[in-house]
This record gives structure tokens, sequence and C-alpha cells, in this order.
């Protein structure tokens, strides 16, 4: 029997799967050890040991250290960002209050599975908002995105201030990212604050 060749799944060569893994375990090596001890003290020498591989290697991916940095946030973007996408449109249909504090625990949840990039990230502030297409747009582009659909949503139901709805957006990001570094710094999951956040947006403070 012929098997048609058009149909076969392309072999990538081993060299080239080689070089990716390789560039793969540089950048998780970069992100544990930032994670752990600050940009600042991420030696290219150490990040290349847990890697498993020469200086040169490193060097031969990346020009220096911020190169890696990027690439490290493109390759983690790319992973989270179509998530947030993909959990927003899985709430489409959903009432307001339902839809926005499943969402919150959603993305926290996902957060919680790239904690140590969430460390990364606030680390490295000033990069973060680094320009990027598709699906690999920075992630609080893309949540920002899927936040302002809910709350519009919620205007409709008369459940928000149609005027105020930018500022909502804003104020409920800001508070999610406030406890981000608090469990950072505290410990504790992510999603033990879903709840908390919703709760003290659509409520205020009072007892």
């Amino acid at each position: 029997m012929n098997i048609d060749s058009s149909n076969k799944k392309k072999v990538r060569p081993l060299r080239e799967r080689m070089r990716d893994a390789a560039r793969d375990a540089i950048l998780d090596a970069a992100e544990e050890i930032i994670a752990e001890r600050g940009l600042h003290q991420a030696a290219m020498s150490e990040i290349a040991a847990r890697a498993g591989v020469a200086v040169g290697t490193v060097y031969n991916h990346f020009a220096d250290r911020d190169a890696m940095v990027r690439a490290l946030f493109r390759a983690r973007r790319g992973l989270i960002s179509p998530e947030i996408v993909r959990l927003a449109d899985a709430r489409r249909g959903a009432a307001f209050e339902h839809r926005l504090r499943g969402l919150v625990r959603d993305v926290l949840d996902l957060l919680e599975r790239h904690r140590r990039f969430c460390k990364v990230a606030l680390e490295v502030e000033q990069i973060k908002n680094e320009p990027a297409g598709g699906s690999n747009r920075p992630v609080m582009t893309a949540l920002h995105a899927a936040v302002a659909e809910i709350l519009a949503a919620g205007a409709e139901e008369g459940a928000v201030r149609a005027a105020e709805a930018d500022r909502l957006v804003r104020l409920l990001l800001g508070a999610m990212r406030g406890l981000l570094r608090f469990r950072l710094e505290t410990g504790g999951s992510f999603a033990d604050d879903a709840d908390l956040v919703v709760d003290v947006f659509l409520r205020g403070v009072g007892t």
C-alpha cells in the first residue's frame, strides 16, 4: 500500500531539535534562578550550569542577559496569553458576577501554575510590556481584554457603571497584581484570594 508522502508527519532535523531543547533548558534555568535570587544575581555562568550546558552555548542562543530574559517573556506569554483567551471564551454566556468570579479564579489558578514566571515578571517589571503580536501578546493585555468584556456585559445588566468601566478594569487588575505580590512574599496559593478580590471589587470593604 502506497502512503502519500504529503500525509507523513514532517520530522524536524535532530540538530534543530537539540538546539531547541538546549534553548528551553536555558530559559527554564534562567526563570528558576531569577525567581530565587533576583535578576541582578542571576549570573550567566550559573544559568548555564543549571541548564547543563557550557556558557558559550548560552551566548550562542542569547547575546546577553537582557536578550535571554526577553526570550523568556516571549516564551511564557506564548503559553499564558492564549490560555487566558480560552478561559474567557469558556465563560461567555454566564451571568455577570458568576462570569467575573469564575474568570478571576481561573486566571489565578493559571498563574499559580506559572508562579516562578510571575515572580520574574514582577522582578523584571521594566520590560513586561514589550510589544508582542498575535497569540504572543502581553499577558496583561489579554487579561485586560477579557475583564473589559465581562465588565461591559455587567454594564448592560446594570451591575457596573458603564462610564467608569475602563477605570474599574484597571482597579480590578491592580488588586489582582497586588495580591500576587503579597502571595509571592508570604506564601499561599494565588487562588486563595480569588473570592476576596471579587467581593471587595463588587461590594467594597465594609463589614
